[in-house]
């Protein structure tokens, strides 16, 4: 079985189930080669994976949780505007504890009708067509609507981050160049401006 977890040829029809079921049988702990970088290892099983997200002192999250190196200066990886993402307890822990009594169970209740209510021109929007791409067009409109509704911020809003968020989420191989810190300088500017009105 060729194991290539970089290539984006390998995702071509979906996540390459084949190779994750050989590596679970084979090799639950499997160091993967990388063309352009140090390497690193590919988890595949249930446990390994939950023993390890618990486990911050041993496997960390800074400076990043992706497997490219951060390229210098990137303002996701340090300093004041470090991503949630690439932190370990207990500043996780103290960014965490902000959000989520928002999201627990009580409070969450609150949110259903006007959930309901985007998920309806959501489907509206693409129904007519009878047809609809629907990872883009549903699936990653119902997050990003929910988050920019939660935050204040004009639905469209949602979706322009949210493709900004894709890009900075994509293997570097696959995009033109630099596109990657251009997204990322892009969602901090919106951010910024954001920041700045609030206070206003």
């Amino acid at each position: 079985m060729k194991i290539d977890l970089l290539d984006p040829t390998s995702f071509q029809g979906g996540h390459p189930h084949q190779q994750y079921a050989w590596l679970r049988n084979n090799a639950p702990v499997y160091w993967h080669d990388e063309p352009d970088g140090k390497g690193f290892w590919a988890i595949t099983k249930y446990q390994d994976v939950y023993d390890i997200g618990r486990n911050a002192s041993v496997f960390s999250s800074e400076p990043t949780i992706m497997i490219a190196d951060p390229e210098p200066g990137l303002p996701t990886h340090s300093g004041a505007a470090k991503m949630m993402l690439m932190m370990d307890p207990p500043e996780h822990t103290a960014y965490r504890k902000l959000i989520s009594r928002e999201f627990t169970q009580g409070p969450a209740k609150h949110y259903n009708e006007r959930i309901e209510m985007l998920a309806r021109q959501i489907v509206d929007a693409v129904i007519d067509r009878g047809e609809c791409d629907f990872i883009s067009e549903i699936a990653g409109e119902m997050p990003s609507f929910v988050i920019a509704d939660l935050m204040g911020l004009p639905l469209e809003d949602g979706r322009e981050l949210y493709k900004l968020t894709e890009v900075i989420h994509s293997a570097p191989e696959s995009l033109p160049p630099n596109a990657i810190p251009e997204a990322i300088g892009k969602m901090f500017e919106y951010g910024m401006t954001v920041i700045s009105a609030k206070r206003k």
